[in-house]
């Protein structure tokens, strides 16, 4: 749907919880040419999840309204298959328009409040597929994303997720927690 107050469009999925689920709808919407401004996507219950996406086109409009049920049936048929293997993922170089505002990219794992799950708090520069990219490295590192808040203001994005180990427990082995935070310096 369009947002117009906030001119862009609103992409709304609602289905089982998975594993990848994260990744290949960001994989999906970054192949179609979708730039996500802001996400919510919130694990509910062990086996839904409802997750927000507000995108833009590579040109900075809204979705126009002919290619939104477009969109809906081919990320529909995307999430609904049965398997889904990430491939590996790298980013393109950052581009010329962004380089002018560039950002160091901060990282910082903790465990969140009631100790359920890790938070992983990302600050840097905001670029194309970078959403995608982090749900390979979750993915690469077997964990689970449990909820995430992404935002970007500008070109700085300030994301925000809560992931698990495959056994739904905080992510405690720090040979883990070291490599992902590397891979996520790294971007």
């Amino acid at each position: 749907r369009q947002e117009a107050s906030l001119g862009c469009t609103e992409i709304f999925t609602f289905g089982p919880d998975r594993d990848g689920l994260f990744v290949q709808t960001a994989a999906t919407l970054n192949y179609l040419g979708l730039n996500i401004l802001s996400a919510r996507i919130e694990a509910r219950g062990p086996e839904q999840t409802t997750s927000s996406y507000f995108v833009l086109t590579k040109a900075g409009e809204p979705v126009p309204d002919h290619q939104c049920h477009q969109i809906s049936q081919y990320l529909t048929e995307q999430l609904n298959q049965a398997v889904y293997a990430p491939h590996t993922s790298t980013l393109p170089p950052l581009p010329r328009r962004l380089q002018q505002f560039a950002c160091e990219t901060q990282v910082q794992l903790q465990p969140n409040v009631k100790h359920t799950a890790t938070l992983v708090e990302l600050i840097t520069q905001d670029r194309p597929g970078l959403l995608a990219h982090i749900g390979v490295l979750l993915e690469a590192h077997q964990l689970r994303l449990h909820n995430a808040r992404i935002l970007t203001e500008g070109a700085i994005v300030h994301d925000r997720f809560r992931i698990t180990d495959r056994n739904d427990y905080p992510v405690t082995d720090r040979k883990i927690l070291k490599s992902l935070k590397k891979s996520l310096l790294y971007k």
